[in-house]
């Protein structure tokens, strides 16, 4: 039940019906054991404490036990939205709240009812009008009250959204890839074009390093960014060792540091959901 988001306020309304259920099964229960045998308990004030107990435990159960139904109930919503397209979970969930609803409703009213109309017949047909109507009502609120708070929560995460991708500009400077220090034109580029702080990861300095000997693509890269370090144009950072490979790590430093990613051409470079800006060699 874990992967199922369980909204809020569908939680609250379930968690309320669920309270007044535990309550009305406990009172129902020792009412009948009144009924039955009345000799048990027959001072008032101690039926009342009784009604009291009977009603108060299982509506607490019920109020506890509500986020894991709930969760049953979502998953099994989630089975029957396979035969509704458009229809989400939780609004299956509303209508089916409000449905409890409604024969909560109607099994009140028939016992408010008993007090003062004898005859079944006509108590049973407004019990069931009762049920109906309020089922409706309670089901499109229900729906109004789900949709409003997924409303505001999309809201929030848009302007979230919004506000981590204003955060990056990629003003702050630029990272060399190693696609990038394999290119001929790297030291042009960085001498006479680019303005500001330009950084090299230590992984990908190492990368070259350790493999110089035995790649002739690889010494020449280490030979460029060499020049360019003994020129004072480029300097190294050391961002962690914790990523699964430069790209990766070239495209984490960039975000955070606000950095423009200078690679060898649009393709050099894995694809990523961070909003980086990627300058291409073969196109400047």
């Amino acid at each position: 039940m874990d992967e199922i988001k369980i909204n809020k306020n569908l939680l609250l309304i379930f968690r309320l019906l669920m309270t007044l259920i535990g309550a009305a099964v406990g009172i129902v229960a020792i009412w009948q054991v009144f009924s039955v045998r009345p000799e048990l308990v027959r001072s008032v004030g101690l039926k009342a404490v009784f009604y009291i107990a009977c009603g108060t435990l299982p509506a607490a159960f019920m109020f506890l036990t509500a986020r894991p139904l709930l969760g049953v109930v979502l998953a099994g919503c989630e089975k029957v939205k396979l035969g509704f397209k458009g229809v989400k979970a939780v609004e299956v969930a509303g209508v089916f709240v409000g449905l409890i609803i409604g024969v909560f409703f109607g099994f009140v009213s028939d016992a408010v009812m008993r007090l003062f109309l004898p005859i079944i017949a006509l108590r049973i047909i407004i019990a069931v009008v009762l049920a109906v109507v309020t089922a409706y009502v309670a089901a499109m609120l229900c729906i109004r009250f789900i949709n409003k708070a997924e409303a505001s929560d999309g809201e929030s995460e848009s302007e979230s959204a919004e506000s981590f991708s204003k955060e990056y500009t990629g003003g702050s400077g630029y990272v060399l890839s190693g696609g990038a220090l394999k290119n001929d034109r790297i030291i042009n580029v960085c001498a006479k074009w680019l303005t500001g702080d330009i950084f090299v990861l230590e992984s990908t300095a190492e990368g070259f390093s350790k493999t110089a000997d035995i790649n002739p693509v690889a010494a020449d890269a280490a030979r460029r960014l060499d020049e360019l370090l003994g020129s004072g144009k480029v300097k190294i950072s050391d961002f962690g060792n914790d990523f699964e490979n430069d790209d990766d790590a070239v495209i984490s430093f960039a975000f955070e540091k606000n950095l423009k990613i200078l690679v060898e051409n649009g393709n050099s470079i894995k694809e990523t959901s961070l909003p980086v800006h990627l300058l291409a060699l073969d196109e400047l």
